[in-house]
């Protein structure tokens, strides 16, 4: 007899029964047999049986446990709907415990279900804030808010912000959830994994193993060993990262993941055949087929990488020579194969583009250029150099470098201030008790009796002591200054620079293939990272030896302007006769301050000019500056552009589409207006010592009246740009529009 069966007999054998206790036990038996309808609708009668006892509170709790269960089983529709049940319930409530539940579940199901990062960072961070609010929040809601926003920030490379995430929750953990402090651990590894910083990725992972098996909890270390494996093999030790994956592997073998274990018994298959030792990868490979169902997607993963080996064995057997017909035609055959494989990919999982096909389309370049089609190799050949620059983001990695030395760099700010305070502090001492012992030698020198001598020395000697009294109390008042700065800094990171550590990569290891269609898991987190095996491949290291100055000459400079600054040690201004300007503005900036807060509507701000950013290295457009929530750009300086007109219209146009796609997935994002004017201008160095490049002349003034006289959601234009783009572009004029300061000016609208 079943489970099921049994608590039905004994149900109906018992005449005083819990109908609640019979419904519970129903759910879980149907769920623990995998019957997940049945589970549902026993689930769902066991809320209707407390609504209709007039127990909403034992309804909605069992609701939100439902919610759960359908969340870690993966049902989407059904998941969504029991959350939007309780949302509905707890919408007017200020059971945050509750609410912090519904969030977590949100996020988690943007996050797992509909792969969006963004909606899903979203809910994660209502948690944080009603965390820093002061709220009491559900102790699981909260932990799964820090972590999972943690990875996600890493994935998206805001390293900086993942970096505060963890440590603050291992300051939580410390305090208050140290059960969780494991969790935290890999989160932090991962991080320091995605920035290199594979030492500390090792301790982070180790120590977190570490705490898992001591824990009288019996934890599922599959992907904690995987993890750990890869952390050994960062770091050049082999043999460690050889048994930790096949302590992986078992341990998915034990717990019943034969996808998982699949997944590292193929990446084995790939190590074992790059050193050369077939046998040895022939066995892991039959291994892992063995493992997964042939209609699964794992299964689809490893004829993908058999494809890829394939084609990559091929062209090295082939390297040196002149391929004949027959040879050449068998190559194509293969590449036609990987192109239709890899296009099904990238259909399935648009996300993996950016950090997994740099080899594939170098390999298909290559491949094509083998098979005597030089016409069809250009596009790989294109794209590949398109993803290599966006694959390892320098600047991400100086701003987290930056964040960790910046805690010891004010460490030794404070204790220079500290040893600069007391040494001015010992000599205006000194100074203070010379004057005053000048001032009694006077005295004494003017004194006519012993009587008024000795009267002068008591004198002396008091105040001498006030001045010793006074002086060590500012001297205790530096010290225990400088002692509050050294606790606020616990943060103990070695001082490095990661700048000059850090390797600019032409290709990445394609191991990561074998993990696509494994989703994102990450162990107690339900996420992990989208580059579950990813081993980059370092065949190019370039030492990043500039100095300092040199780096900062080319972050506030053009590159010709530095260069110029460099070799003469000063720069002249420059007319340049045919630029475009740009100008944008958001709208009721001021206002939403106020509606919304500074501090929110500042990370809004700082997201959009990032975005901006690249949209103006993507056009060719020179960044001037920002002022306030205005953004200044121009093209066609310092190098000479025919396109400058028809470019920063471009430029214009995808920051509208960034802004509009921002508006229709948040509620508090700004809107933007545009102005463009062509027309010359003088270009050149403001300053001596915080110099900045800027740009003067009619042309930039009559493009901020384009921008104060556009439309939300507008690009406007002078009657100059339009001359240059109206035949690029659909144009509507808007007649003459009288502005401040230059009067009437033609205008139109950009559609």
């Amino acid at each position: 007899m079943s489970k099921v069966d049994s608590i039905k007999s004994n149900f109906k054998q018992n005449s005083s029964h819990d109908t609640a206790e019979y419904y519970r036990a129903l759910t879980n038996a149907y769920f623990g047999a995998s019957q997940y309808d049945s589970g549902q609708v026993y689930g769902y009668k066991l809320v209707d049986f407390h609504k209709k006892k007039k127990d909403p509170e034992k309804a909605y709790t069992t609701l939100l446990k439902l919610c759960q269960v359908l969340s870690g089983l993966g049902k989407k529709e059904e998941c969504l709907t029991c959350i939007e049940k309780a949302e509905e319930y707890y919408k007017n409530t200020t059971d945050y415990a509750a609410i912090s539940k519904i969030n977590a579940m949100r996020g988690d199901y943007y996050l797992n279900q509909l792969k969006d990062m963004d909606k899903s960072a979203v809910y994660f961070n209502k948690n944080i804030q009603l965390h820093h609010s002061g709220k009491t929040l559900d102790a699981w809601a909260l932990q799964f808010s820090f972590q999972s926003l943690s990875v996600i920030y890493t994935i998206q490379k805001k390293y900086t912000e993942a970096l505060k995430l963890n440590q603050e929750n291992l300051k939580y953990n410390e305090k208050s959830a140290p059960d969780q402090k494991a969790n935290t651990l890999l989160a932090l590894g991962f991080l320091y994994k995605e920035v290199k910083e594979y030492p500390k990725s090792l301790k982070a992972i180790r120590e977190a193993i570490y705490i898992y098996e001591q824990s009288p909890q019996k934890y599922e270390l599959g992907d904690v060993y995987r993890q750990l494996a890869e952390a050994f093999e960062n770091t050049a030790q082999a043999d460690s990262a050889y048994f930790y994956y096949k302590k992986g592997i078992e341990s998915f073998k034990k717990d019943g993941d034969n996808n998982s274990a699949a997944n590292l018994l193929n990446y084995l298959a790939i190590v074992k055949e790059k050193e050369g030792k077939l046998a040895e990868a022939q066995q892991f490979s039959e291994e892992a087929m063995r493992l997964v169902d042939k209609s699964s997607s794992t299964y689809q993963v490893f004829q993908h990488r058999r494809l890829f080996n394939q084609l990559n064995q091929r062209l090295k057997d082939s390297e040196g020579r002149n391929l004949s017909q027959q040879e050449q035609a068998d190559l194509l055959k293969i590449l036609r194969e990987t192109e239709e494989v890899n296009e099904h990919w990238k259909k399935i999982y648009p996300q993996y583009e950016e950090t997994n096909y740099l080899s594939i389309y170098q390999l298909l370049a290559k491949g094509f250029q083998a098979a005597g089609r030089a016409e069809e190799a250009v596009p790989y050949l294109t794209k590949s150099l398109a993803l290599k620059d966006s694959l390892y983001n320098i600047d991400k990695l100086k701003e987290f470098s930056e964040l960790e030395a910046s805690i010891n760099l004010e460490k030794e700010r404070s204790k220079i201030l500290f040893e600069e305070a007391t040494k001015r502090l010992k000599i205006e001492k000194e100074m203070e008790l010379a004057s005053l012992r000048h001032e009694y030698d006077r005295k004494q020198a003017a004194a006519k009796t012993e009587e008024e001598r000795q009267k002068l020395i008591h004198e002396e000697e008091l105040k001498r002591k006030e001045i010793e009294i006074k002086y060590a109390a500012e001297q205790k008042a530096i010290a225990l200054k400088f002692e509050q700065e050294k606790q606020i800094a616990q943060i103990e990171q070695e001082k490095k620079d990661a700048l000059a550590n850090a390797e600019l990569q032409s290709a990445r290891n394609v191991r990561n293939l074998s993990a696509l269609g494994v989703g994102l898991a990450t162990l107690l987190l339900g996420i992990t990272s989208w580059s579950y095996f990813q081993k980059r491949k370092d065949n190019k290291r370039i030492a990043l030896e500039k100095s300092k100055s040199d780096e900062l000459l080319l972050n506030i400079l053009p590159l010709e302007v530095a260069e110029e600054l460099k070799e003469k040690g000063t720069t002249s201004a420059q007319l340049h006769d045919e630029v475009s300007v740009l100008f944008t503005d958001f709208v009721n900036f001021t206002a939403n301050a106020e509606r919304i807060g500074v501090q929110e509507l500042l990370n809004e701000l700082n997201e959009c000019f990032t975005a901006f950013d690249q949209i103006m290295e993507r056009y060719g457009l020179e960044k001037i500056k920002t002022i306030g929530d205005a953004y200044l750009a121009v093209s066609g300086l310092p190098a000479s552009n025919p396109q400058h007109a028809k470019n920063a219209i471009l430029a214009a146009k995808d920051i509208l589409a960034f802004v509009q796609e921002r508006r229709a997935r948040k509620a508090n994002a700004l809107d933007i207006r545009i102005g463009i004017n062509s027309g010359p201008v003088v270009a050149g160095i403001v300053g001596v010592k915080k110099f900045a490049f800027d740009i003067w002349g009619d042309a930039v003034n009559t493009a901020a009246r384009m921008e104060q006289n556009s439309m939300p959601g507008k690009i406007n234009i002078s009657a100059s740009t339009y001359q240059l783009v109206k035949n690029d572009f659909d144009c509507v004029a808007r007649g003459t529009i009288q502005t401040k300061g230059k009067g009437a000016i033609e205008m139109y609208f950009v559609h």
